[in-house]
């Protein structure tokens, strides 16, 4: 999987089936989408391309500070397990959020050959949010790709969402953020000595309490407070990063 920054002229005329958005925490209904995404661009011999920002538009938006599911590189491993081809990754600023979405559409055109956009149902894109499906639709049908709404993905009468898993996490329900994700939720955390981790700030972690978890794949306990993790066994590892999966 190549992972850009920015749209690039097309010096590969292979089509592209495309889909938009934030994918934060890579849940199942997100998998769904792009293992559907990823399905049709094989069929077509195409290439299967996610487009997300970064920062997350309401860190910019909202001016407040996100607490992400997913890292950057943590959510580019998930693209890459589900089989897309191309992971775009754009700078999401106030100028940004100006873009009028007939532009970004021309762009997808014009730098990724699209054929085909895969959206979810309360998808809105551009400027003012007037991307939404009903304009993609008559945009698709005058410039020649097709547009696909795919029914959001629940269960237990909501849907599962990025928020739902962030609000289940800070009331400390492990269970059901790892049900809307599919797997366990993990971190990538820095080893200060064999019983101390730490976290980025802005990286969710569950409820001030103790959990189960693995790390490195090793059963251990652990006690979150704020952005610390402290270990019941003792690591041998005692710089670097760790896998920790909350389970």
């Amino acid at each position: 999987m190549q992972r850009i920054q920015a749209f690039a002229r097309n010096t590969n005329p292979k089509p592209s089936v495309c889909t938009i958005g934030s994918f934060d925490g890579v849940h199942l209904g997100h998998q769904q989408l792009i293992r559907t995404l990823v399905s049709e661009a094989h069929a077509h011999h195409a290439q299967a391309v996610v487009i997300t920002f970064h920062p997350h538009p309401r860190e910019v938006l909202g001016n407040i500070k996100m607490k992400y599911l997913t890292t950057p590189a943590e959510q580019a491993e998930q693209m890459q397990l589900l089989g897309v081809d191309t992971l775009l990754v754009l700078p999401f600023t106030k100028e940004t959020s100006q873009t009028p979405a007939e532009k970004f559409v021309e762009q997808m055109i014009t730098h990724l050959n699209l054929i085909s956009l895969w959206i979810g149902p309360d998808f809105a894109m551009g400027y003012k949010r007037q991307g939404n499906a009903g304009f993609l639709k008559a945009q698709g049908q005058h410039k020649g790709f097709a547009v696909n709404v795919l029914p959001e993905l629940g269960f237990g009468h909501n849907p599962i969402s990025s928020t739902r898993v962030r609000e289940a996490l800070a009331r400390g329900d492990v269970r059901e953020a790892n049900l809307c994700l599919g797997r366990p939720f993990s971190v990538t955390a820095l080893v200060q000595d064999e019983a101390l981790l730490c976290i980025d700030a802005q990286h969710a972690l569950p409820a001030n309490g103790h959990y189960e978890v693995l790390v490195q794949a090793e059963p251990n306990e652990a006690e979150v407070r704020a952005t610390c993790i402290h270990l019941r066994d003792p690591i041998s590892q005692t710089s670097g990063t760790v896998k920790l999966e909350f389970v």
